[in-house]
C-alpha cells in the first residue's frame, strides 16, 4: 500500500519535505518510519534509539493526529494514510 511520510525541523533537512513510499498493508508507524529511513543513517539515529524504539521525545502523528508511544505498535497504517514526524520544539 502507499503512504505518504512527511518530516518536519532538521528532519525535513535530512529526508526531504514528503515522499509517497509503499509499504506492506497495516504495517504500524514505527516498523513504517523504521523502513523508510532505514537507509539514512544519520536520520535513523535521530529517530530511533541503539535498541530500535521511537526516541521518546520524537512526536508521530498520522493523519494530522498524534500517536503516543504506547500505541506506536498497536496502530495500523491505512492507504493513502499521511505519517508526519516531528523533532523536539525547544523555545523561549
Amino acid at each position: 500500500m502507499k503512504i505518504r511520510v512527511r518530516m518536519f525541523g532538521r528532519f525535513k533537512q535530512l529526508f526531504g519535505d514528503g515522499k509517497e513510499v509503499q509499504v506492506p498493508d497495516g504495517i504500524n508507524p514505527r516498523d513504517a518510519l523504521g523502513s523508510v529511513v532505514a537507509r539514512e543513517s544519520q536520520l535513523y539515529s535521530a529517530i530511533f534509539d541503539d535498541d530500535g524504539k521511537v526516541r521518546n521525545y520524537i512526536v508521530l502523528m498520522v493523519n494530522r493526529k498524534r500517536i503516543s508511544p504506547a500505541k506506536f505498535s498497536q496502530f495500523a497504517l491505512q492507504e493513502d494514510d499521511e505519517l508526519a514526524v516531528l523533532p523536539p520544539v525547544a523555545g523561549g
